[in-house]
């Protein structure tokens, strides 16, 4: 499953999300990691077992 977030995201932060996925105690597989469009940091990532969760750098609540 895949849980995305924009980082700038005024009404479900990006902080409360990392920490509630954190709270799951889930096995991490990658760490949280930039990843990137061309040489601009586009957001972050990091994956657990059966979940990834990524941030969409400068995304509000209307990311999707």
């Amino acid at each position: 499953m895949l849980h995305f977030s924009g980082d700038i995201d005024g009404a479900v932060g990006t902080d409360g999300t990392y920490a509630w996925i954190k709270s799951m105690g889930a096995n991490i597989l990658e760490e949280y990691r930039p990843y990137f469009l061309g040489t601009e940091v586009a957001g972050y990532i990091e994956e657990y077992e059966g979940l990834t969760f990524a941030t969409v750098h400068g995304a509000g609540h209307m990311v999707p």
